[in-house]
């Protein structure tokens, strides 16, 4: 069976796919949901690897009695995204990492600070911090 118990274990093959981020005023989705992991095959021996949520998620990873398997992914870096789920499954298939996050200031109007990545698009400036930053208005 796909799901049920084999004696021993409670255990179910398919992992749900990540959730999908939001898309931001930069026109970029941040923070894609992480993939469950899937931990069984079906009847043939095919192994399902549940897909990361648009905005950087990673894939579920999966594995099978048998030695197969597909290793999990990390969430894409300063996107704030989840990695993938690991599993055991006769073999251990490592969790991804969650990707890095990021920080983006808007203000109206031009540039009034200092710090970060500067652009402006619309009449707004922003500033995109992808590692550790400071943010100076210079007052």
């Amino acid at each position: 069976p796909e799901d049920g118990y084999d004696g021993n274990h409670w255990y179910s093959s398919n992992g749900g796919d990540g959730g999908n981020g939001s898309n931001w005023l930069d026109g970029v989705t941040y923070a894609g949901g992480g993939a469950g992991a899937s931990g069984n095959s079906d009847y043939a021996g095919n192994i399902r690897s549940p897909s990361g949520g648009a905005g950087g998620g990673g894939r579920g990873g999966s594995a099978n009695g048998s030695g197969v398997q597909q290793p999990a992914q990390s969430g894409t870096a300063n996107l704030g995204a989840g990695g993938g789920g690991g599993c055991k499954t006769g073999q251990t298939v490592t969790a991804g990492n969650g990707g890095a996050g990021v920080v983006i200031l808007r203000y109206l109007g031009s540039q009034r600070g200092t710090g970060g990545t500067v652009t402006s698009s619309g009449g707004y400036t922003y500033h995109t911090f992808t590692s550790s930053g400071t943010f100076n208005t210079g007052s």
